[in-house]
């Protein structure tokens, strides 16, 4: 048995919010089962970039906001200990779901402030599908 993950991105802008002060960019995603559980785990790894240098060295959290196809709302996550922002990095999100049956799932990824009320970074959309063979 092998999982084979098929994701698709698309990058968004809220035309009413300032400029970006971080921009992000997809790295890898995983929507795959979880060994030895009966879970099945979304993982997201972001690039970001810092426009803004006056955000360097600023503590900020992220936002994941997972649904079903349909627009069905499954589950939002937020990075737990918040991150302190640097001119570059890699940035981690992750989720897991008890419904193994759920084969795809749609994400919505983005950095905000730490009170997580001003988005600081373009909304990423991920389409991902764990097929098993």
């Amino acid at each position: 048995m092998s999982n084979n993950v098929y994701a698709q991105v698309n990058q968004q802008t809220d035309s009413l919010a300032s400029p970006n002060k971080i921009t992000i960019q997809l790295t890898s995603v995983k929507y795959a089962p979880l060994s030895e559980t009966n879970f099945n785990q979304l993982k997201v790894l972001v690039d970001y970039n810092t426009n803004d240098l006056s955000v360097v060295n600023t503590p900020m959290t992220g936002t994941m906001k997972v649904s079903l196809p349909d627009g069905t709302p499954l589950k939002t996550s937020s990075i737990q200990k918040g991150y302190v922002v640097g001119q570059s990095g890699t940035i981690q999100f992750a989720t897991s779901f008890t419904d193994k049956a759920i084969q795809r799932v749609n994400a919505d990824v983005y950095l905000t402030n730490t009170l997580g009320t001003e988005k600081i970074s373009n909304v990423l959309t991920i389409n991902a599908s764990s097929l098993t063979k």
